[in-house]
């Protein structure tokens, strides 16, 4: 299995109101840029509700640091023309001319009706899941560090045919 690890850059041309946790802004720009490529098996990854996903995605950044709105913040999240944005994502390749889907990261998208923003690749890389695998054995305590605020649900009790991923 590969994965594929993009960190993009967006530029708004004008300046638009957009979702107060602005992953959903990642999530509608591989959306497009799936849509862009025609790659159907992203943009159905992307529709599913199943629980595990071939995905994953960062807020936008706003230099360095994650834009989201905070509790008790009355301002409205603005993606300002000319700014610099950026996020990164992470996508489980089927096969490897599943890369071809970078070719989507270049150029200009329309979010929200008719914003235009000019997208761009920072970096790009395919790694081999040998390669990113941790020898974890249970017992063993791992730090996670969260830059944005995360919901934590306690395990669900299982049937005994079925394993818990936490």
């Amino acid at each position: 299995m590969q994965i594929l690890v993009i960190k993009a850059e967006i530029r708004p041309h004008t300046t638009f109101i957009v979702q107060p946790f602005t992953a959903r802004v990642a999530r509608q720009i591989l959306f497009k840029i799936s849509e862009k490529t025609k790659a159907e098996w992203l943009t159905e990854a992307l529709a599913s509700t199943a629980p595990n996903k071939p995905y994953a995605y960062t807020p936008l950044y706003l230099n360095g640091r994650p834009l989201y709105k905070r509790p008790g913040d009355n301002k409205v999240i603005v993606l300002k023309a000319g700014q610099l944005y950026t996020f990164q994502a992470s996508i489980i390749l089927r096969k490897t001319e599943d890369v071809s889907l970078l070719y989507g990261f270049l150029g200009q998208l329309e979010l929200y009706g008719s914003n235009k923003v000019d997208i761009g690749i920072i970096s790009a890389e395919v790694l081999d899941e040998q390669v990113v695998s941790m020898p974890i054995q249970y017992g063993t305590r791992i730090l996670v560090r969260f830059e944005t605020p995360t919901l934590l649900q306690f395990p669900k009790l299982r049937k005994a045919s079925k394993t818990n991923r936490y």
